[in-house]
């Protein structure tokens, strides 16, 4: 064979092997170029993914709600659900939702080697609902340490934080205070305090919210009067169901009930007050606030609190019964305490264990007049250690120090007062002391259970009317995979 003959054969061969590898090549690059759209589309459903889990989960256990919730935010992710893409939403559990998105891959230039396929991403978000303090049974409030909330012209060194207007009304330090003036009180709030009532599996029929001593009257067992003659209501509104828990706006009012000061219908009586006439599983809000009264609106109103199913009440406790309705208060704890001499203990509040890690603060307002020391105890019922601090740049500073750490809080005798024309004498009058503990890495390994307690020693009979609060330092609301 010539050279030119072996030329033209190897010249073809060539031809032939270039076309057959062509095909291939073009095949990689045309999939190639589509990798990368698949990859942003894989991000875009990934974020919207998050995204939808994370609006849908604060409103559980509606599931419609969170639904609605977790499609809204894919719309203004630009997804269209069923329409550009396919979304599941499912709950996992009351706090935890899961959210799937599924969309057609774009093809553009492997269309001629495959059909089309689905580029899915999921979520699942999770969130701790407001701090439950007071109380894991379905009644808060009692005898020995009852709620309180105070009238307008109170005076805050008196015990309550949000409800009473005025400050170092006290002229001189004697009794009384100034008919409804005195400094103004930047912790006031005038919507009084906040509880919940929470359902854990539906109980078939309404539940009654009963009050004992819903109105303030000076002749109850479990009212104050700082300045006769005194007197004030007591409102009670009840929010519907449905709404976020990080958010009453979303609740619209439900029902209203005024205890007019004075009306010995409510005296010293278990009352129905509020029907929460559609009682699905999850939290009920009732907020509890003084009204009217003018300028002779102090005192303090103590009742109590309990949820009554089947027409009677029947005393019940989650931790042994985890379908008990549990009434606690959420964020502050309104207090009025007598107390017998010794020791006594007392809920906190329940953490549960994905607070693992984080830090629990515990705000004490006007605390432990009278008493001696106190304590943390976590949920296996040991002391637990703590650091603490007040204040002290707004006033005076403490003569025993404005901070410190341990596990037990001094609160005995007197020390510098942070105002001039206050009354008592105690270290922490109208002080804020904060504690704050650090919640182990193994929470759920350690304890046994999630309420923690707060334990009073002293030597003598004591009231004290005061004012907790309960957080944990963290992001309520997390993805979790």
């Amino acid at each position: 064979m010539t050279n030119r003959t072996r030329q033209s054969t190897e010249g073809g061969y060539a031809l032939i092997m270039t076309a057959l590898l062509l095909i291939p090549l073009l095949a990689f690059a045309a999939i190639g170029v589509d990798v990368g759209v698949w990859y942003l589309q894989a991000q875009k459903n990934q974020r919207t993914a998050d995204a939808a889990a994370l609006a849908g989960v604060v409103w559980l256990p509606n599931e419609s709600k969170a639904r609605a919730a977790a499609f809204e935010a894919m719309e203004k992710n630009g997804l269209e659900p069923g329409i550009d893409s396919t979304v599941s939403v499912d709950r996992l559990s009351t706090g935890s939702l899961r959210v799937s998105v599924a969309t057609k891959s774009d093809l553009s230039f492997s269309r001629i080697l495959m059909s089309e396929f689905a580029i899915t991403r999921a979520s699942v978000a999770e969130y701790n609902p407001p701090v439950a303090v007071g109380s894991p049974a379905n009644q808060l409030g009692d005898p020995t340490v009852w709620l309180a909330v105070s009238g307008y012209c109170s005076v805050r060194e008196n015990g309550d934080l949000r409800s009473a207007r005025w400050m170092a009304a006290y002229p001189g330090g004697a009794y009384p205070p100034r008919p409804c003036s005195g400094s103004s009180n930047p912790t006031y709030d005038s919507g009084g305090y906040l509880f919940a009532v929470d359902i854990p599996t539906h109980p078939g029929g309404p539940v009654n919210i009963e009050v004992f001593d819903a109105a303030y009257n000076p002749a109850a067992t479990s009212d104050l009067e700082f300045r006769p003659p005194s007197t004030f209501n007591t409102t009670y509104e009840l929010y519907a169901p449905g709404g976020s828990p990080f958010d009453l706006t979303t609740h619209p009012i439900a029902q209203t009930r005024t205890a007019y000061g004075k009306d010995t219908f409510w005296l010293d009586t278990w009352r129905s007050v509020l029907t929460i006439n559609d009682p699905q599983p999850g939290l009920h809000f009732i907020r509890v606030r003084a009204t009217g009264g003018g300028v002779d609106s102090f005192g303090s109103n103590g009742f109590a609190i309990r949820a009554a199913t089947g027409g009677s009440f029947t005393t019940c406790t989650s931790l042994t019964d985890p379908d008990c309705i549990k009434v606690s208060a959420v964020g502050d704890l309104p207090l009025y305490a007598s107390l017998s001499n010794g020791s006594s203990t007392f809920y906190l509040a329940e953490v549960e264990p994905s607070n693992a890690g984080k830090k629990l603060i515990i705000n004490l307002f006007d605390v432990g007049e009278g008493a001696d020391l106190i304590e943390v105890l976590d949920p296996n019922g040991n002391p637990a250690q703590f650091t603490w601090e007040t204040d002290c740049a707004v006033g005076n500073a403490l003569a025993r120090g404005c901070s410190g750490s341990g596990t037990t809080l001094d609160v005995s005798g007197a020390d510098n007062q942070i105002y001039a024309d206050t009354l008592g004498t105690s270290r922490f009058n109208d002080r804020e002391v904060t504690l704050t503990v650090d919640l182990p890495n193994d929470y759920a390994a350690r304890y046994a259970g999630d309420w923690w307690q707060i334990r009073y020693t002293f030597g003598a009979d004591i009231t004290d009317r005061t004012t907790w609060s309960v957080t944990v330092v963290g992001d309520p609301v997390r993805l979790a995979g």
